[in-house]
């Protein structure tokens, strides 16, 4: 059985992915070395491999983290106290606010294919097992939509459309002149893909918290 961390042990740990974070969003993944990250966290090289054990599984921690912000959005969609809509509403503003934080974390993963090991099994199997049921079967409530594949397309649509635009919000900038960081846009950003999820209807002119 695995012994318990001790305090400042979590508090060690918890420094050296913040410093992951902060290194990869500044310096890229392809710069980042164990013996980089333990200079700027304080810390021996040793203390790095005993708390996460090689560089792939220090970043795949960080993408655990992130990761974890995603499905917490989904979260809304199970609120029966509130309208279909309500509910696609307030789990796309969670997520595009979750995606944005890391937008460029996110990308580099991506692009360099290291969004794998757990995190990317734990976030995939989430997604297949409760995720897209949960999802297809609000956006049905909102629309009446009975055709499955229509349904699928429908959300396939409206994700990608919300996502996309995010991770790549400066090439967006550059050719739309639409800066998905400023709050008023992004929120205008969710709407648009929620009419294409949901069908037109009136949507919260604030974010719902």
């Amino acid at each position: 059985m695995r012994k318990p961390r001790s305090s400042a042990g979590q508090a060690t740990r918890e420094q050296i992915l913040e410093v992951t974070l902060d290194f990869i969003r500044s310096d890229g993944l392809a710069s980042l070395t164990i013996r980089t990250i333990a200079e700027r966290a304080g810390v021996n090289v040793a203390a790095v491999n005993y708390h996460f054990g090689s560089k792939e599984a220090l970043v795949n921690e960080v993408l655990l983290v992130l990761t974890s912000g995603l499905r917490s959005a989904f979260v809304h969609l199970t609120d029966g106290s509130a309208p279909p809509r309500r509910r696609l509403h307030r789990f796309l503003d969670e997520l595009s606010t979750a995606l944005l934080q890391h937008a460029e974390i996110f990308r580099q993963a991506i692009g360099v294919n290291l969004a794998g090991g757990d995190a990317r099994r734990q976030y995939v199997g989430f997604i297949q097992s409760e995720g897209i049921r949960t999802l297809l079967e609000t956006v049905r409530e909102a629309t009446g939509e009975a055709d499955d594949r229509r349904l699928r397309l429908r959300v396939v649509q409206a994700i990608g459309g919300l996502v996309y635009p995010l991770l790549v919000g400066s090439f967006v900038e550059q050719i739309a002149g639409l800066r998905l960081s400023d709050d008023a846009v992004r929120r205008e950003h969710v709407s648009t893909c929620l009419e294409t999820l949901a069908g037109p209807g009136e949507t919260a002119p604030t974010r719902m918290r």
